[in-house]
């Protein structure tokens, strides 16, 4: 076995546990420089992983709005599809005069200006237009 002598002082006898403290705060001296370049790199990281993952957030929290947009736009043009369609029935069947003409005249004129909750109580008030007017 080869010893190898370093700069760094053996234990003393008479003094174990302040040679013991010694030759660990001179370890420690010598590898500090190389920890606390570790440290600073994975701070580094840590901080720009922190600004991906808002970044992130802040793209998912925009498609999630912008996907919610979406489905309500769609509901919207459905109801506006199945408003027109029961509305073309009653043409077909040429039902349409009097009230349920002006009725029917109305809800097609504000059909685009419509939220959803008006255009499901159209979509229920042409229903029963359709119904009224097609089981005579």
């Amino acid at each position: 076995m080869n010893i190898i002598e370093t700069e760094y002082l053996d234990l003393e006898l008479d003094n174990n546990d302040g040679s013991k403290i010694f030759l660990m705060d001179q370890i420690i001296e010598h590898f500090l420089p190389t920890f606390s370049r570790e440290i600073e790199e994975k701070k580094n990281q840590l901080n720009i992983n922190k600004e991906d993952l808002d970044k992130l957030r802040r793209d998912v929290t925009t498609g999630r709005t912008q996907l919610k947009d979406l489905i309500t736009q769609i509901k919207k043009e459905s109801l506006m599809t199945e408003i027109i369609t029961e509305t073309k029935s009653l043409i077909a069947y040429d039902v349409l005069y009097g009230a349920s003409k002006h009725t029917v005249k109305n809800i097609l004129s504000t059909l685009n200006k419509q939220t959803e909750e008006d255009l499901t109580q159209s979509l229920s008030t042409v229903k029963k237009l359709v119904r009224e007017n097609l089981k005579k």
